[in-house]
């Protein structure tokens, strides 16, 4: 007959507190989980908050603002002519149509006098036909030397022209 073995029960009790240690050793502590939590709440931002900062007095809050918005308003638009009439995308499109078709003309007209966001408002007033605006755009072309900005007024004034 063989031997009876020796326990291992020991040897694998030690290494399991062993890798217990390890992982919480490694683990974050719970107040950083709870800031972590925090941050990404605070930082979603509400379309109400970007039409505050079209209006803004910061450069770069403005221009992400109309950006953002310009994409908002680009996506809403691509769903409501490709959704499905009645759909809850369609509605969800529609309901976002509503409150940028209300609140963004104003605010993009006078983004038009802020140096950084004239060429995104500018596609903003052409995507909403915003054909109020065409004297605005037009006095703002006729004193824009970037080429680039110039582009996206001309194409404004095009297509609100006619």
């Amino acid at each position: 007959m063989s031997p009876p073995r020796r326990s291992t029960l020991p040897a694998r009790l030690a290494a399991a507190v062993l890798a217990l240690s390890a992982a919480a050793a490694l683990a974050p502590p719970a107040h950083a989980i709870d800031e972590q939590s925090e941050l990404s709440t605070q930082s979603h931002k509400t379309l109400s908050d970007y039409f505050a900062d079209l209006e803004s007095d910061s450069d770069p809050d403005r221009l992400y603002a109309a950006r953002v918005l310009r994409g908002e308003l680009s996506r809403a638009l691509r769903t409501e002519a490709t959704a499905r009439e009645g759909s809850l995308a369609s509605l969800d499109a529609r309901a976002t149509l509503l409150e940028l078709e209300t609140r963004l003309p104003l605010g993009c007209r006078r983004g038009l006098q802020k140096l950084n966001s004239v060429a995104p408002c500018a596609d903003i007033l052409r995507m909403l036909g915003t054909k109020e605006a065409l004297p605005e755009l037009q006095t703002v072309l006729s004193v824009e030397k970037r080429k680039w900005v110039r582009k996206h007024l001309e194409s404004a004034i095009a297509e609100l022209g006619s």
